[in-house]
């Protein structure tokens, strides 16, 4: 394997002079982050920290105030979480009070939970994914005999009311990546270091090679290219690798989790380094930490309006900057141009960004369906530049409505769709 050395560059001028990162949370009564197993953000914008040892904490004001949900219903010692596309939260965990394993779910945003059943099978060492739509993935083994695994990958196309046994048996599945609505890659650990595609939603899977001798821990599918993260660092490969030689070991850094933007930044949390920010495919990384004192990184996630939140040994960040601009964040467009809302559906809060070749009056409203003017969310003078504003639909009832921009001789409308 082609080892190609990198350099980790600190950059103390520049973009990174100011805070890029700014402490959120307060915690002073909560335990320590470095208990966080998992990290979400659902629709409402409302931030889950899940816990490996006291449970699942709640912020509904950015991660400024923390609240426990869940506590003497749900398992008090988080294995995973995560997030349907429908809002619904699902969790697996331990209950130490009642020496059990279990899988719940909520769908009032943590309020109440119930337990759902996998087909009678004990729910320990599981992990969840929830791949961007009605489909929720279950990865669950245990041990007998030898070391055999005897179940592996659930399935459950009803948002877990009900699950399937994916006719392929897997060792134990490291991690999950979606690269498009239907492909899907999974990590193995046992009986090898694997890699496997599906091009069916799962229906279906190939074997594809894996990393030699590389307990991995994270994966990403982004711009038809494979990243995975782990102990021994970053890796690349092809789309599709098909011998081990495929992959390039392109960083030495312990990673715990990785994530992309739309513009093709590879962002790295690590061990020990914070995160590093790779904007040429992983050929160089730059340390991304102004303003966080943190230096091991747990999660990232991004919110609607595309602000990461970062969880770390040293509490929760927050980017100053819209991370998933930071490669175009100085550019103007050319043309006039009106986003498509995100997210849509939403409850209550949506976020609508625009852009503007020039200077100019700038008008955006939002109507219901029988044409009447329910918000207007811009009526200003905006310089030339790419734009997003919030709307907040709290007192409004479900429903279809429209917002419209109007700059000088640009008008758009476009649809988007409230549900509570």
């Amino acid at each position: 394997m082609k080892l190609l050395f990198v350099t980790i560059m600190i950059l103390v001028t520049g973009l990174f002079s100011q805070n890029y990162w700014q402490r959120v949370d307060t915690l002073n009564e909560a335990p320590p982050m470095w208990t966080i197993n998992k990290f979400k953000i659902d629709k409402n914008s409302y931030l889950y920290s899940g816990h490996y040892l006291v449970g699942l904490q709640r912020s509904k004001d950015g991660g400024v105030n923390w609240e426990w949900v869940g506590q003497g219903t749900i398992p008090d010692r988080i294995q995973d979480l995560a997030v349907d596309y429908d809002g619904n939260l699902l969790i697996t965990g331990f209950n130490s009070t009642k020496n059990q394993y279990g899988l719940f779910k909520s769908t009032d945003c943590g309020n109440t939970w119930g337990p759902l059943n996998i087909n009678n099978k004990e729910v320990s060492s599981s992990k969840l994914y929830t791949p961007g739509d009605s489909c929720v993935y279950w990865e669950k083994y245990y041990w007998i005999n030898s070391n055999l695994p005897v179940d592996s990958l659930y399935y459950s196309n009803d948002n877990g009311n009900s699950w399937n046994l994916c006719g392929k048996k897997f060792g134990i599945i490291l991690a999950f990546s979606k690269m498009s609505a239907n492909i899907f890659y999974i990590h193995t650990q046992y009986p090898g270091y694997f890699i496997y595609k599906s091009t069916d939603r799962g229906a279906t899977w190939k074997e594809m090679a894996g990393i030699s001798m590389l307990t991995y821990v994270t994966i990403l599918s982004s711009h038809n290219t494979l990243y995975a993260g782990g102990y021994d660092g970053i890796y690349k490969s092809k789309v599709d690798p098909l011998i081990y030689t495929d992959w390039t070991h392109v960083v030495s850094m312990q990673t715990n989790v990785l994530a992309d933007d739309a513009f093709g930044n590879i962002y790295a949390g690590t061990f020990g380094l914070g995160i590093l920010m790779s904007a040429d495919s992983g050929k160089t990384w730059t340390a991304n930490n102004s303003g966080m004192w943190a230096d091991s990184v747990y999660d990232m996630v991004y919110d609607a309006a595309g602000y990461m939140y970062v969880s770390t040994n040293k509490g929760l960040f927050k980017s100053t900057n819209l991370l998933s601009k930071t490669k175009n964040e100085n550019s103007i467009s050319k043309n006039f141009k009106l986003s498509q809302n995100y997210p849509n559906p939403f409850n209550p809060n949506t976020t609508v960004s625009y852009s503007i070749p020039e200077r100019g009056n700038v008008k955006l409203t939002v109507y219901n369906s029988l044409g009447q003017v329910i918000s207007e969310l811009v009526n200003e003078e905006k310089p030339a530049g790419n734009f997003s504003v919030q709307f907040n639909a709290a007192n409004l009832p479900s429903g279809v409505y429209f917002y419209q921009i109007k700059s000088g001789n640009f008008n758009s409308t476009k649809k988007l769709i409230l549900i509570k």
